[in-house]
This record gives structure tokens, sequence and C-alpha cells, in this order.
């Protein structure tokens, strides 16, 4: 019996470890994983009332922390610009248009 209780006791003290490395590697990896881009909004429209097809666009891609960017491309009949906003925590420090605003806070509530 006294044997039985010995293997017991040594099989549990292994599982308990390995289920300390396992959180410990859960842990690691929850803390990794929040600066990685996680909320994405994106909103297609007409940037110009005599284009159709919705082919300007602005997509905000954020981490864990709403630090990230917005891309805001405008398609126009002679070319086709992108701009680039940073995001921290949420906030941009230069003024948004509509879409831009919508991107962000689609991307914010996710």
């Amino acid at each position: 019996m006294g044997e039985l209780i010995q293997a017991h006791s040594t099989d549990i003290f292994e599982m308990e470890k390995k289920v300390n490395e396992l959180e410990l590697e859960i842990k690691t990896t929850k803390s990794k994983f929040a600066f990685t881009f996680q909320k994405i909004g994106f909103v297609k429209y007409d940037a110009f009332h005599d284009l159709k097809n919705k082919l300007s666009y602005t997509i905000a891609i954020l981490d864990g922390f709403n630090n990230g960017l917005l891309l805001t491309t405008i398609y126009g009949r002679e070319s086709c610009i992108t701009y680039a906003k940073e995001v921290n925590a949420g906030i941009v420090n230069q003024e948004l248009s509509k879409e831009e605003y919508e991107a962000l806070r689609m991307a914010l509530e996710k």
C-alpha cells in the first residue's frame, strides 16, 4: 500500500510540475500575443462624387494595447495616394476624415 501511495505521489508531483510549465508557457504566449495585430476596422468609400465602385478605403490595424496604424488609400482618375497615420493607445494626433474615424472606431470596438 505504501508503494502505491509513493508511486501516485510521484505522479502527482510530475503532473504539478508539468502544469506549472504549461502555465508559464501560456503566460509567455499571451504577453507576446498582445503585441500582434488583433483589431481591424475597414471602410470602403467613394472619395470623389464622380467615381463609383468604392475604390478608396481606410483600414485601422491595432494590437492589444490599441497601438497601430491607419492606412488610407484615395483612388482618383489620375492617381492613387496612400497615407499612414500612427495610432497610440487608440489616439491619433492628426486630423481624421470621417472614414478614418469610422475605421478606428470599428477596430477599437473589437
